[in-house]
């Protein structure tokens, strides 16, 4: 197949899309089908795509690096590993997907390209002249987004890492305390337990809990994959995050730093996207949010972390934590600032926190080092601990001893854990999960480090509540809520980018809905 001319492509209209998207590329057995461009391109579409490909010889697989690799049927009619394709062919290889909506795609390399049915007659003759062929494909992760109004606002989610509901209170943050009586404003945002960065944010992000999205903590193990928790594996991912469903509508987004913002989920990516780095600035985080604007993104969100490092490192050092929380707060001022001299531009601005943080106190531990792990998996943090072992006589003995080391640790099989915890319904959560009572925390082998810890219930320790602050012209002003689930966050940007309904397994939460004017 000839390769497609850049320089035709960017000739037609709202040709091309340059986040990396490409799908699984199914092939027909045997050779790959080309068949001739002819006229009556939409009939052809339609013919081919009502073939089912019950069998598949080979694979093309797009990793999150955008790196393509081949998987390829062995004799007992697996798919397998493949000796890895040339460079050189994949340079010179090119695809055109007809997707069901009647829009087509053309993907070359690691380029993809969507063009809405109605563009396709220039398209048409391009390709004509160039004798181009049609490779066909059953996988239709590229089909244009749906036809949607533009949103009237853009939503500006900022989330700050352990910035506890007391931090307001105690260290009066200029920004934030104005933004109290100016705005609306969440004392406790109460977080999914257990209340660690990657698990909050995952349920704030799909609007559910770790049961469903299967994130069960910051370090976990997986049985079903056999593998520890990578959040550059896109498989842990399985409920779509809230760009995905805003992509899919053309509405654009903007992500840095979050957990699954650097891989592919039902194969899409936010579309403009800055990878994990402790090290990035808060200035470049702004210079970030403030390009993703300008470019056309009406959902950004970015993460700071320095509050929860500062947590950790100086929690009993008031001193030190109300100079750091006074910086990002001056940071926030300085950010509101420029999102408000933004021309054209409907900014609604959300500040929240994932979760709080209390004193870690070392004379509280629990020693478990004289209990026997290594049979299984023993996976967490000092709050909770997950232990897989699939015989399951391994696991009631560690269950009858540890039942014996100390009254501040629950100790529960899977199907035992109480119903207020949420968390007994996925996988990844242990035959055998271990929780210390708050202010308490488990020795197991690993360094104690710092002076902050969280990852407690909120409702059994308030010091794990973040807060949110919603400012902007759709909310109320000097409106105070006691207290909200942190889950709700994802249906309130649907509704203020008026993205449809949210998707999700659980009640439909609303308290959040009354921030709104």
């Amino acid at each position: 197949m000839k390769l497609i001319s850049w320089s035709l492509l960017f000739l037609i209209p709202q040709a091309f899309s340059n986040n990396c998207n490409l799908p699984i590329v199914s092939l027909p057995q045997g050779k790959s089908e080309k068949i001739d461009l002819i006229t009556d391109i939409n009939k052809v579409c339609s013919d081919e795509l009502d073939r089912k490909f019950k069998d598949v010889s080979a694979r093309f697989v797009l990793n999150s690096q955008c790196q393509l690799s081949v998987l390829k049927r062995n004799d007992f009619g697996k798919l397998v590993a493949f000796e890895e394709f040339n460079q050189r062919e994949i340079v010179s290889a090119g695809e055109i997907i007809c997707n069901l909506d009647g829009s087509m795609t053309i993907t070359n390399n690691t380029k993809s390209f969507c063009f809405p049915k109605e563009t396709l007659e220039p398209l048409f003759h391009i390709l004509n002249a160039s004798k181009i062929s049609f490779k066909f494909v059953d996988k239709l992760d590229l089909s244009c987004p749906k036809k949607t109004r533009i949103p009237d606002s853009t939503v500006v989610l900022i989330m700050i890492d352990g910035f506890s509901s007391e931090y307001v209170k105690k260290f009066s943050p200029p920004f934030l305390n104005q933004k109290i009586k100016e705005a609306s404003f969440v004392k406790n945002l109460t977080p999914v337990f257990p209340s660690e960065t990657t698990v909050s944010l995952q349920s704030i992000i799909t609007g559910v809990e770790p049961n469903a999205h299967g994130l069960v903590g910051s370090k976990f193990y997986s049985p079903k994959l056999k593998r520890r928790f990578d959040f550059r594996d896109n498989r842990f991912f399985v409920i779509p995050p809230l760009w995905i469903t805003l992509e899919q509508q053309a509405i654009l987004s903007a992500v840095e730093s979050w957990p699954g913002s650097e891989v592919l989920i039902n194969g899409r990516k936010p579309r403009f996207n800055l990878p994990y780095e402790r090290s990035r600035s808060l200035e470049n985080k702004l210079k970030f949010i403030l390009t993703s604007i300008k470019n056309g993104a009406k959902f950004v969100s970015i993460w700071i972390h320095d509050i929860d490092s500062s947590g950790h490192r100086f929690f009993n050092d008031s001193e030190r934590m109300k100079i750091e929380v006074l910086r990002v707060d001056s940071f926030l001022s300085r950010m509101f600032k420029e999102l408000t001299s933004l021309k054209n531009t409907d900014v609604q601005l959300l500040i929240a926190s994932d979760h709080g943080m209390n004193k870690l106190d070392r004379s509280k531990k629990i020693d478990i080092s004289s209990i026997d792990f290594s049979k299984g998996i023993l996976e967490g943090s000092h709050v909770v601990l997950n232990y897989h072992d699939q015989n399951n006589k391994n696991v009631q003995k560690i269950f009858k001893d540890l039942k014996k080391v100390s009254s501040h640790l629950g100790v529960y099989l899977r199907n035992q854990i109480p119903e207020e915890y949420r968390y007994n319904h996925n996988s990844n959560i242990g035959d055998l999960t271990l929780i210390a009572d708050p202010g308490w925390i488990i020795d197991y082998g690993q360094t104690i480090k710092g002076n902050g810890v969280h990852g407690y219930l909120a409702k059994q320790d308030p010091a794990m509540n973040g807060v949110l602050f919603a400012i902007g012209n759709k909310f109320k002003t000097n409106f105070n809520l006691t207290s909200a689930d942190s889950r709700e966050i994802h249906s309130l940007i649907i509704k203020l980018l008026n993205a449809g309904e949210p998707s999700t397994n659980f009640k439909k939460l609303e308290t959040l809905q009354l921030l709104l004017k």
